[in-house]
């Protein structure tokens, strides 16, 4: 991402890890490529259950650049 405004806040507001049946990165491999692709917020959105940061943690004291913030989310399926 290249934002030329230092002001503004770039987030992805869903993003699934191995914990959900469609994901396709660790925590540590997420965490690490919303670092090296600029974003400042990253909510961790797994399918029917509260994401965990213990993989986003150990990601997070180990990268050298800053990472995002991490918000822990459900994606609860609707079910009539």
């Amino acid at each position: 991402l290249v934002v030329d405004d230092a002001k503004t806040l770039i987030a992805d507001l869903q993003s699934h890890t191995f914990s959900s049946h469609d994901g396709l990165a660790s925590e540590p491999e997420n965490l690490a490529w919303h670092t090296a692709a600029g974003f400042n917020v990253v909510a961790l959105s797994e399918h029917e259950h509260v994401a965990t940061t213990t993989g986003a943690d150990v990601a997070g004291r180990a990268a050298s650049a800053p990472r995002p913030a991490v918000i822990l989310g459900t994606e609860l399926s609707w079910k009539q």
